[in-house]
C-alpha cells in the first residue's frame, strides 16, 4: 500500500475525493463512490507546507491522516476477515460439525 493511498483514506470524509501528495515521493489517489469528478481535492505530504496558496476548491492534508487511513484499512481488512470466519463456522456447523459460533 503506498502511503498517498493511506493518506488519502485518512483525509476522506465524503462523495469523492482527489489526492495529491507532495512529501519525498509523488503520489496520487483517487477515492469514488461510482463517479469520475471528484467534489473534494486534497493536496497532502511534507511539501504541501512550501505551497503560498492552494489553488481553487482545494485543502491541506495533514501527515497525521496516514494514520486514520491505516485504521481505516485496518478496520475494513479485519471486518472482512471476522465475516469470512463467521461464514466459513456458519458452514462447517451446517455440516454437522462442532463449532462455537
Amino acid at each position: 500500500m503506498l502511503p498517498s493511498n493511506v493518506k488519502a483514506r485518512g483525509s476522506y470524509k465524503k462523495g469523492k475525493m482527489f489526492f495529491l501528495g507532495l512529501g519525498t515521493s509523488f503520489g496520487s489517489a483517487l477515492v469514488l463512490n461510482r463517479a469520475l469528478k471528484p467534489t473534494d481535492v486534497v493536496i497532502g505530504g511534507g511539501h504541501v507546507k512550501r505551497l503560498k496558496k492552494l489553488p481553487p476548491g482545494c485543502r491541506a492534508g495533514d501527515n497525521a491522516n496516514a494514520f486514520i487511513g491505516g485504521f481505516r484499512l485496518w478496520e475494513e481488512w479485519d471486518s472482512k476477515r471476522i465475516a469470512a470466519r463467521k461464514k466459513d463456522r456458519f458452514n462447517q456447523a451446517k455440516k454437522g460439525a462442532f463449532v462455537i459460533l
